[in-house]
């Protein structure tokens, strides 16, 4: 039998890390400040923006089973500024988007085991630790964290919604969720914010494409679509169910102590411990602990790996298909990883030790790019999936099919405009 499930395990893994790196600061942040301050009317956000991004995610599980190939490559075939904008786009964001989730990774580190040096330090110690781990282990050290991690996420999770549950049954909260509303500005931007990380960033579409070419580059066989999809929906479910448990948790546990929780995420996180241990004891922290650690640690890791592998593999697109030999540089994309990833820390440090004061500006900046990003990568996606409906009968879309894709991204393109419009005072 243990051998059947290790066998059937390893058609899981891009999704999965996915899955890592949507369940991070959106979820013990945000979600659980979501059912603490509105109760449970924002889960219905949340089933909103996963239907909404759904066939985009999906796009790459299509063009890597068709190619064998990254979405870097298929923007690439369809013009080479397509590639150059994503790039560009993510140039905007990496260094303060790498800084921030370190920031929250670290806060959690600092507050399980009591470390007192200052917490930009001690995100930068944290970097260089996850920078060395991929340089050496790369996608097959991922691969091989993933699935206990995310398993350990689930149980800690639930036993924590158990535990919770059971030592606060018997409060009537049903006045909560009637507060929230979306005439107000700041529950608006609020909800703007949550829809943006769930599950998480269009981004990271990219980056689960590439962790599917990668895991099936030494294949032979062609990629069976349907083993793809379901890797990639099992991913994009689990990080669903966990944001909607992660709401309850806040509702349940945090709802009598909204005054008491600090807008941002670094204090949050030390006022959430203190809670959590004085209403249900140091053995149920424990639980919470542990199930924030590798939760943070999931985040901190795949999105580090997700920036530099879309660098090296881009850069690398770029130098292969240079329109001359003279316009080569020598260097594998293994080299280009390596610098980028160095890169990327460093640009990172400096923001931890020069732009904290300035960190909500930050987190505007990285809020817009995130929104234009992901509404570039979803036309960019449409595209491509009508494209591959032509190439192949596999993936042919019917009229409702397209009709669902363009009302998905005719939400992206609202939402990007909306968020756009309140932030530069339209």
């Amino acid at each position: 039998m243990y051998t059947k499930f290790k066998d059937m395990s390893k058609n899981f893994g891009p999704g999965l890390l996915m899955a890592a790196t949507g369940i991070g600061v959106s979820h013990i942040v945000q979600s659980v400040q979501a059912g603490a301050k509105y109760g449970y009317v924002l889960i219905a956000a949340i089933i909103f923006i996963h239907i909404v991004k759904y066939p985009f995610f999906l796009t790459s599980s299509k063009y890597v089973s068709h190619t064998k190939k990254s979405l870097l490559d298929g923007y690439y075939d369809m013009s080479p500024k397509y590639l150059v904008i994503v790039l560009g786009l993510t140039s905007i964001m990496v260094f303060a988007m790498i800084a921030l989730v370190f920031l929250v990774g670290s806060a959690v580190v600092a507050n399980i085991f009591n470390i007192n040096i200052p917490i930009a330090w001690l995100a930068i110690i944290y970097m260089c630790c996850c920078s060395a781990v991929l340089i050496f282990g790369r996608y097959d050290f991922l691969d091989g964290i993933i699935k206990p991690i995310i398993l350990l996420m689930i149980i800690t999770t639930f036993a924590t919604l158990i535990i919770a549950n059971s030592s606060f049954s018997s409060v009537d909260t049903s006045f909560v969720a009637e507060k929230f509303s979306l005439f107000r500005k700041e529950h608006f931007l609020f909800f703007i914010a949550l829809l943006g990380w769930m599950p998480c960033t269009l981004d990271v579409v990219v980056w689960n494409s590439l962790w599917t070419s990668r895991k099936y580059k030494d294949d032979k066989k062609p990629i069976e679509y349907k083993k793809v999809r379901l890797d990639l929906n099992a991913g994009y479910i689990i990080t669903a169910v966990l944001a909607v448990a992660f709401i309850v948790l806040g509702k349940i546990v945090f709802f009598e102590k909204v005054a008491d929780l600090p807008e941002k995420a670094v204090p949050f996180i030390g006022s959430f411990f203190e809670i959590y241990t004085k209403n249900l004891g140091q053995a149920s922290y424990l639980i919470i602990a542990v199930g924030a650690f590798f939760t943070m640690f999931s985040t901190v890791i795949s999105v580090l790996d997700g920036f530099t592998r879309t660098f090296s593999h881009g850069l690398a697109i770029l130098n292969n298909k240079a329109g001359s030999k003279k316009n080569k540089f020598n260097i594998s994309e293994t080299k280009i990883y390596n610098i980028a990833i160095l890169v990327i820390i460093a640009g990172a440090g400096l923001v931890l030790l020069f732009l904290m004061d300035n960190m909500k500006q930050l987190v505007i900046v990285t809020t817009i790019g995130s929104f234009v990003s992901s509404s570039i990568v979803a036309i960019l996606n449409l595209k491509l999936s009508f494209n591959l409906s032509t190439q192949s009968k596999e993936f042919a879309l019917n009229k409702m099919d397209k009709a669902y894709y363009y009302a998905c991204l005719a939400a992206m393109l609202i939402l990007s405009l909306i968020i756009m419009g309140i932030v530069f005072g339209f």
